[in-house]
């Protein structure tokens, strides 16, 4: 301990506290103040209050000159409400102790100068950074910066910032550490031109009159205010107060008396230093002595696992141990989420005191959307607004905008345009089909001028409350509570950015909205507990559960003990050289915390230790490390439990659908597709290829769309070829032409003009890449065109629409091109085909035939049973009779524009017979009649191309409630009867 007399010099006095407080050598001399040990039979709070409210004591407590103070909030209402009881067991009043954490000894309320608020700080270095040139830093950027841009600066100067916290924790900054760098400081020059920037950026500060938060702090520790009234300090089971906290209260100890509690037996007393902290070297190989640890340390799958594995333990002490009597903890969050669904299914609910992150509530999503608007206008952030169910809500009030409309619109106005962003909703492709869409896209460019040209506290307040102005706030609704919370710390962060001394002028509206985002991403909410039976603790709020029955999730190493604290800047050894927190000292903290955990419940209760084997993305995880803390004989066969294959609870079962699809038609469907009058030629293709998959189609019109899509589907490029090969058959004489440069310019003007008007004049890259692949194709196509022609074949039309009635039902197509021979007078019909192979004709109208294939799809071929597949090219040459008069000779065949151009050319069905025509109109006849009579079941097990293989995963038979299907198939057909 030493002379109490000797002080250190001046020189080296930074390294010698630093050292005094790593190591634990306080005296009488250095800070006043008395050690207790309170023993840890009991849980932290009962053993705090005992100390607090000694049994035997008469008339009601006053504490009213204590400041005790506690390691978490959660801890703090744990001691309230055990002292409460305490004295209501008593029949007593209590003059209640002030209990704040450790953060009370680092804020000053009445500050001589401002502090700087987040926002602030964030802003202040982003105009530092920004400023500043890296090549003036070549330590700090060796490799310069890439993109030096608001975000990246926003990014950079958090990470600095942080770095400065931590060192503020043990009353530094990083220009005492370059003035006086321990030996473990390894990139001095690193770490001098960070000291340069930090000075840039006080200096920025103290241009606006204020303080930094880091320097405050610093401040306020070595001349806390002592609050008025207070003559005793209570450090009550703070097992790893910070050297800054430290400093606080050893200033505050001459005229107060300071007491430190320490949850654990004065046996050992050695193991702690005289602030009540566990000294590494004393934990570093203490055994932990679980009491039955076959049966209390378990070890689990996954985190949803984890959950289902305490709600059995719950279930097995169920009679001895109601939910008041339960604690669970979960130092892994991602347990949480499983355990609050779990239990609120059994009847539980469930209370996370850790608090929830405003980006996870709808309200910063909207938030995020305006900024993606105003700072880019791209199409993500634009659609993620026109799908935000409070924008939807707000649109659906009068003058009502339809959301499945809305939605409708904008999906399909994506899938036609594919716009980048919000200039590419031009009105004049908005008019004509898409005027709910349009007025949509209008109240987001009125949004977006106002972020633009007014201040953006008041744009934003404005935006909102428009949003927000019909929405009721109901008490007891956990979605309005929850509301209501993230709504004030917006308010909150809004007043400050309002009230700033930032230069708004250098700071643009985007950059001012993720200075906001940043600000509230950083920030947590908490709701009442409500009715909440069983609180889900973190590792640290567990001591202070007093619950007999306590079971602990997520025992794995990273989070019991926590992260290693190490980053780029402050290495471990450099954290202990420091005397900040680091990985030996954290270690010995978590030895101890789940002794204490074990040791309360020895008399008196159970605790369970749950390990995870996997993450919920299926990375595996190791055992806490605090689980291997065993005599030596028992280390195998604890080991060899975990690190054992864990029996999967569903292991070989393979999925079934949670419910049946309803697929009967709903009431809004009108009748004319319960009754079809009318098909199209590729209509045949789709029945053939899968009854339900038609009616899902035809009768529901389900159909996929892809907002994500961002270039043409081979639909577009099929669309986009088609519409400028139709110039073919336009009075222009292009048709007849025999100049192969003449009719290519001709095709690829006709592409390019429908490309700007569907795309705009500067259509993007891709578009682009992929109109120049088209036009390939086209000019391959106008040199078969021309030497067709030069063989004497003449078109005589294109895009031919025709009409024909089977058995009583219209039958519609489009025939793209019908070829004459000048001489002959024979005929061909052609159908262009853009898919990336080459197909003959035969190929993709007949297959092998099935058990379940139809009669009437039947046909004999080469001595050879197929079946009708498709009847496009038999059905045009029926449309063609119908429509003129055509002669003998007709041939069908596919004009083929593959991606291989080489490829191009016909491809004819050279031995197509009266004999196939005639059954393939028997089959369209069959299929008109099965369409009529509604036999829309049983499914096709396969098909080729399916479009609803997202939809179904399992076997149709099991996904659909056919049953219901083929009933309400049966009554409509009563009723139309």
């Amino acid at each position: 301990m030493g002379d109490s007399s000797w002080s250190p010099p001046r020189e080296g006095r930074r390294r010698y506290l630093v050292a005094i407080f790593h190591l634990g050598l306080y005296s009488v001399d250095t800070m006043s103040l008395t050690r207790l040990f309170l023993g840890w039979e009991a849980p932290a709070p009962q053993k705090v209050s005992d100390f607090l409210l000694p049994p035997g004591g008469s008339g009601s407590p006053d504490l009213s000159d204590t400041l005790v103070v506690v390691p978490t909030r959660q801890a703090g209402r744990r001691l309230r409400e055990t002292m409460a009881l305490t004295c209501a067991a008593r029949d007593v009043a209590l003059f209640d102790a002030r209990v704040e954490t450790p953060a009370f000894f680092l804020q000053s309320p009445t500050p001589a100068v401002p502090v700087a608020g987040p926002m602030q700080v964030s802003a202040a270095w982003c105009t530092v950074l920004l400023q500043a040139k890296p090549a003036a830093y070549e330590a700090l950027f060796p490799a310069g910066v890439e993109t030096r841009d608001f975000s990246w600066a926003l990014r950079t100067g958090d990470m600095f910032q942080n770095l400065r916290e931590s060192l503020s924790d043990g009353g530094l900054t990083v220009s005492t550490v370059v003035d006086d760098p321990p030996v473990e400081l390894e990139e001095l020059e690193r770490w001098q031109d960070l000291a340069g920037l930090e000075a840039c950026y006080l200096e920025q500060l103290s241009g606006l009159g204020l303080d930094d938060p880091c320097l405050a702090k610093i401040a306020h520790a070595a001349n806390p205010t002592i609050p008025e009234g207070i003559t005793r300090i209570v450090v009550a089971a703070v097992p790893d107060p910070t050297t800054l906290m430290l400093t606080a209260v050893q200033a505050m100890s001459d005229p107060l008396d300071v007491v430190i509690l320490v949850h654990a037996p004065d046996t050992l007393a050695d193991h702690f230093d005289d602030c009540g902290r566990p000294l590494p070297e004393a934990w570093r190989e203490a055994s932990v002595d679980v009491q039955d640890p076959d049966a209390c340390i378990l070890l689990a799958g996954t985190p949803q696992q984890q959950s289902q594995r305490a709600l059995e333990l719950l279930a097995r002490h169920a009679g001895d141990h109601g939910p008041g009597d339960v604690a669970i903890g979960v130092p892994d969050a991602s347990v949480t989420p499983f355990l609050e669904a779990d239990l609120e299914e059994h009847g539980l609910a469930a209370f996370d005191p850790s608090g929830r992150s405003p980006r996870l509530h709808p309200l910063y999503g909207l938030l995020e959307g305006l900024h993606g608007l105003l700072a880019s206008g791209a199409y993500g952030p634009l659609a993620s607004l026109l799908r935000h169910p409070d924008v939807l809500a707000f649109l659906s009030e009068p003058p009502a905008l339809a959301p499945r409309e809305l939605l409708t619109q904008l999906d399909l106005f994506q899938g036609e345009h594919l716009p980048e962003t919000l200039a590419a909703f031009r009105d004049e492709w908005l008019e004509p089909g898409y005027p709910v869409l349009q007025a949509a896209i209008g109240q987001l460019r009125r949004w977006l001028a106002q972020l633009k040209h007014e201040e953006l506290p008041d744009a934003l307040r404005a935006i909102l409350q428009e949003v927000y102005a019909g929405r009721l706030v109901r008490p007891g609704h956990v979605d309005d509570a929850a509301f209501v919370a993230v709504a004030r710390l917006l308010d909150q962060a809004l007043h400050e950015l309002a009230g700033s001394l930032v230069d708004h002028e250098a700071l643009s509206g985007a950059d001012a909205l993720q200075l906001l985002l940043r600000r509230l991403s950083g920030q947590s909410f908490y709701l009442d507990r409500e009715d909440a039976a069983i609180d889900l603790d973190g590792w640290l709020e567990l001591p202070w559960n007093h619950a007999p029955l306590m079971i602990v999730t997520g025992m794995n190493d990273g989070h019991v003990p926590d992260g290693r604290l190490s980053d780029m800047f402050l290495p471990d050894a450099l954290r202990t050289a420091l005397g900040l927190r680091h990985d030996a000292g954290r270690l010995a903290r978590d030895v101890y915390l789940l002794s204490s955990l074990v040791e309360s419940r020895r008399r008196e209760g159970h605790l369970y230790l749950v390990a995870g084997k996997t993450s919920h993305a299926g990375d595996p995880l190791k055992p806490s490390r605090l689980l291997f803390r065993c005599p030596d004989r028992a280390l195998p066969d604890r080991a060899a439990k975990l690190f054992s294959d864990v029996p999967q609870a569903r292991a070989h079962c393979p999925s079934t659908p949670v419910f049946r699809l309803q697929v009967a038609p709903p009431a809004d469907v009108p009748a004319s597709r319960l009754s079809l009058q009318k098909l199209s030629v590729t209509d045949f293709r789709g029945y053939l290829a899968c009854p339900f998959r038609f009616y899902l189609q035809k009768v529901l019109q389900m159909d996929a769309l892809d907002d994500s899509k961002t270039e043409w589907d081979a639909l577009d490029f099929g669309v986009l070829v088609h519409g400028a090969l139709q110039g073919l058959s336009e009075p222009t004489g292009v048709a007849d032409s025999t100049d192969e440069a003449t009719v290519s310019a001709c095709l690829v003007s006709r592409l390019e003009a429908s490309v700007t008007r569907r795309y705009g004049s500067k259509p993007p890259l891709q578009i682009l890449i992929q109109r120049e692949a088209a036009a390939q194709r086209l000019r391959r196509a106008a040199r078969e065109h021309v030497r067709m022609r030069q063989d004497g074949w003449q078109t005589v039309a294109c895009e031919l629409a025709c009409e024909l009635t089977i058995e009583g039902m219209r039958i519609r197509g489009t025939i793209d091109r019908v070829d004459q021979h000048r001489e002959t007078g024979a005929m061909r019909i052609l159908d262009y085909k853009t898919s990336d192979g080459a197909t003959p004709p035969l190929k993709t109208h007949l297959a092998t035939c099935q058990d379940e294939t139809p009669d009437y799809a039947r046909v004999a071929l080469d001595g050879k049973e197929r079946r009708w597949t498709d009847l496009q090219l038999p059905l045009y040459r029926a449309l063609l009779a119908d429509r003129m008069s055509v002669p003998d000779e007709v041939t069908l065949g596919y004009f083929n524009l593959p991606r291989a151009i080489a490829d191009t050319g016909l491809s004819l069905w050279d031995d197509y017979t009266p004999a196939l025509h005639a059954s393939a109109m028997a089959c369209a006849g069959g299929v008109v009649r099965a369409v009529r009579d509604r036999v829309f079941w049983p499914p096709s097990d396969r098909v080729r191309y399916d479009a609803f293989e997202t939809v179904f995963h399992r076997d149709l038979d099991e996904a659909v409630d056919h049953e219901s299907f083929l009933a309400a198939l049966a009554t409509l057909d009563g009723e139309l009867a």
